[in-house]
């Protein structure tokens, strides 16, 4: 069964602060290892396996999201 939007929001979200905590280089790619990425992924490629592993949206659900937990 498919987890509800608010708990897979929530997860996602939890990953997308840890995310944000991240160093970033110039070519937008991640400066150490993260989770299940290694050192040189690129953010957006991580920003498209968190929409598509959650099945919610970047933009929509965690840059503009009033929803708080």
């Amino acid at each position: 069964m498919k987890a509800s939007y608010f708990t897979r929001l929530k997860e996602a979200k939890v990953l997308w602060e840890a995310l944000g905590n991240v160093p970033i280089n110039d070519n937008d790619e991640i400066d150490v290892d993260w989770n299940i990425f290694p050192k040189g992924t690129n953010r957006f490629s991580i920003w498209q396996w968190i929409e598509s592993t959650y099945d919610i949206s970047v933009v929509k659900d965690l840059l503009f999201n009033e929803h708080t937990f």
